[in-house]
């Protein structure tokens, strides 16, 4: 460990106790219901529709379960702010809050608003101001591997953004027909994502936020992830970066990021308590990590 990144374990993201939010299930604010937003136009996309608050999620094989939403919002997650504090957390890590068409998110849309269905901009600065003011910070997620395939670029005709496969269609990720690939080595997508002074990354840093967790972080590579940490924190020294990495973490030390959502280490926990893996091969696991 060099002296940067001890003075960064020192820091508060050291010891930072994290409470994730997937906004839509949260909590609803200022007293609407879900009903109400429908009625006010902000769920647009003739896809979406609105369940009551009570209602169970349920999975859908088509995918529809994807489109059904509960009216949680940016103000409700305000409101329950000095719930979550009592808890002991310090920190908030809200799944994706950009305009989309599912109600998870992953699908973004326009990367500079916030979804009508979760709130304002005004509504997030709220948020950030509330954040600040009880000593606890924010992490929005970023997801910057693909987007919509109503995303505005598209739109735009921006098809350097992505890879275009002729006859309107583009390769997707994963195969999945509305998650459209971004090409992220085309440096003009770079510029509007990372590297600009107004790029996706640091105008939310600069509207509140104080970090990001970066989805589908292996898919970008980790010399990307060096060059997109270098750029962040040029600006925004103390801000955190934490990658969405899939395999084990070692390989990862040097990429400039804090730390990866080890979904490795959460697979052999799950496998001990489950009796699957015996004492000694989870203890042979957590040891290669």
């Amino acid at each position: 460990m060099g002296q940067d990144d001890e003075k960064r374990a020192s820091s508060f993201w050291g010891s930072a106790s994290i409470y994730q939010i997937f906004p839509d299930r949260f909590a609803i604010g200022q007293g609407v219901t879900a009903e109400d937003k429908y009625r006010e136009g902000r769920y647009p996309y003739p896809e979406q529709s609105i369940a009551r608050w009570t209602d169970a999620p349920y999975r859908n094989p088509k995918g529809g379960h994807q489109h059904r939403f509960w009216g949680g919002d940016l103000p409700g997650i305000t409101e329950k702010l000095d719930e979550i504090h009592a808890l002991g957390c310090d920190t908030l890590y809200l799944t994706p809050i950009f305009q989309a068409i599912t109600n998870h998110k992953y699908d973004t849309v326009d990367y500079f608003k916030i979804d009508p269905a979760f709130g304002t901009i005004d509504d997030f600065r709220e948020l950030c101001a509330e954040v600040h003011k009880r000593g606890m910070r924010l992490i929005l997620d970023g997801v910057f591997n693909h987007a919509s395939r109503q995303c505005l670029w598209l739109s735009e005709g921006r098809d350097e953004f992505f890879y275009p496969l002729g006859n309107g269609e583009y390769r997707c990720w994963e195969n999945i027909p509305h998650l459209v690939e971004i090409n992220l080595e085309n440096p003009a997508a770079q510029e509007v994502l990372f590297y600009g002074k107004n790029s996706v990354l640091k105008y939310w840093l600069r509207e509140g936020a104080d970090g990001w967790r970066i989805d589908c972080a292996h898919d970008l590579g980790p010399r990307l992830l060096e060059s997109i940490s270098h750029a962040m924190r040029a600006e925004f020294p103390d801000a955190l970066l934490v990658g969405e990495v899939w395999n084990y973490p070692a390989g990862w030390k040097n990429t400039g990021m804090d730390g990866i959502m080890n979904y490795t280490f959460q697979s052999v926990v799950y496998d001990f308590l489950r009796g699957i893996l015996s004492a000694g091969r989870t203890g042979a696991f957590l040891a290669d990590m």
